[in-house]
């Protein structure tokens, strides 16, 4: 099933009230595309808050083929104890759907 938390990203508050909810709207024909170009690993991110803890199990991530619109690797991560933790990390990504999984990205 598909849970519901407020979305957030690296953007500037104005960019991502009109583009963030493109990433999870549901549909294959938006795209939220992250500001942040050719940048280093963790300056541009997306996810989501919950106000309780939650279980995911597997993260369901729709990229672009165009490799310049891609990320080729993506660090899935939870805030415990007041900084993030990585859960896993995801290396030699394509475009089209992916199914991501904490227990596959060790």
């Amino acid at each position: 099933s598909t849970l519901a938390g407020t979305a957030i990203s690296s953007d500037s508050p104005s960019r991502a009230a009109e583009e963030l909810p493109k990433a999870f709207d549901g549909r294959v024909n938006t795209a939220w595309v992250s500001s942040c170009f050719n940048c280093p690993a963790g300056v541009g991110y997306i996810g989501q808050r919950y106000e309780a803890a939650v279980l995911v199990r597997c993260v369901t991530l729709r990229q672009s083929e165009d490799a310049d619109y891609r990320a080729s690797a993506v660090r899935l991560e939870r805030w415990s104890e007041g900084s993030w933790k990585s859960v896993g990390s995801f290396v030699g990504l394509y475009g089209g759907l992916l199914q991501l999984s904490p227990a596959w990205g060790r």
